[in-house]
């Protein structure tokens, strides 16, 4: 569910990026992957052969490059790309307009599977890194986002420093909305623990009563954590 549509993205193919034939052919390797992979996968841990294409790509690539990478017309390179990208130090512009971008890949951690869209991938990346200025601006856009929802709720729940006002702020709205849908008010309760919003009981006491059992569950949580039965 999606209260306005993203943006609209345009994308590359590999012979738009700059390089050579041979850094084309590793790019074109990586995007006839299905998936993107962890390092290591499944029970044995075996080294990913996918993973192992991107490797080659990174290696091969300069930072223009892999800049040009993250519109590529393959979700897998996209992503891989984005993924290594959130991990280090990079500029707000580079990752901010895949924060629209709700291509589906398949992902495989460990021996954990399932899928994600590319905006999703990207919030779960800045969350996993180390707070700073640019990571936490990025957070608070994908926080903004009308289009996204859980991915929505998931930047939310990583906000601190400067803007958890905000963050708060945006949670209490979505849980007082009252024509809000049943999923996407458990998606916003659930962001509540982890944001540190100091949720009211007033404030709660419509979820708490929902209809939907996950609702109530969420809204019991967030309940446990609020300091004083006074609005905020």
């Amino acid at each position: 569910i999606a209260s306005a549509m993203a943006p609209p993205l345009t994308f590359l193919k590999t012979a738009d990026i700059p390089g050579d034939a041979a850094f084309h052919a590793k790019v074109d390797d990586l995007a006839a992957g299905a998936r993107i992979d962890s390092s290591h996968i499944g029970a044995a841990g075996a080294p990913s052969p996918v993973f192992a294409k991107f490797l080659a790509v990174r290696a091969a690539a300069s930072s223009a490059q892999l800049a040009a990478l993250l519109r590529h017309e393959s979700p897998v390179v996209r992503g891989y790309v984005a993924k290594d990208v959130a991990a280090g130090p990079f500029e707000r512009a580079q990752l901010v307009p895949l924060l629209a971008d709700t291509a589906h890949v398949e992902r495989r951690d460990g021996c954990a599977g399932g899928g994600s869209s590319i905006a999703e991938l990207v919030i779960e990346a800045v969350c996993e890194a180390k707070p700073t200025p640019v990571r936490e601006e990025l957070l608070l856009e994908a926080a903004r986002a009308p289009w996204l929802t859980k991915p929505r709720f998931h930047a939310l729940g990583c906000l601190r420093g400067a803007h958890a006002a905000e963050a708060q702020a945006i949670l209490r709205a979505e849980i007082g909305k009252a024509d809000q849908p049943a999923d996407v008010l458990a998606d916003a309760l659930r962001a509540i623990p982890a944001a540190g919003v100091g949720a009211c009981a007033s404030l709660l006491a419509g979820p708490a009563r929902h209809a939907d059992p996950s609702v109530r569950h969420q809204a019991a949580i967030a309940l446990e954590r609020c300091p004083a039965p006074e609005a905020l």
